[in-house]
């Protein structure tokens, strides 16, 4: 049964694929198939880990603790 491969794990293992097979080699494993060292489950965890750091990084530029207090202080006063 053939394994479905998206278009951006065929990128990485295009582009990083040696790299992936020397490291590989380097701790004496041997991938399952070789022209596709890196994984569609790894790949997409990868950009799982990317949008979640994004999404965070964007929610803290937004959070301050200066706003949470002027809130706090309008709330109170009313």
């Amino acid at each position: 049964m053939a394994e479905h491969v998206t278009g951006l794990t065929e990128f990485v293992n295009h582009y990083l694929g040696r790299f992936a097979l020397a490291l590989l080699s380097a701790l004496h494993i041997r991938p399952e198939n070789p022209d596709m060292p890196v994984p569609e489950h790894v790949v997409m965890g990868v950009v799982v880990l990317i949008i979640a750091t994004l999404l965070a990084l964007l929610l803290r530029s937004r959070l301050s603790v200066d706003n949470l207090a002027q809130r706090s202080k309008s709330r109170s006063s009313c």
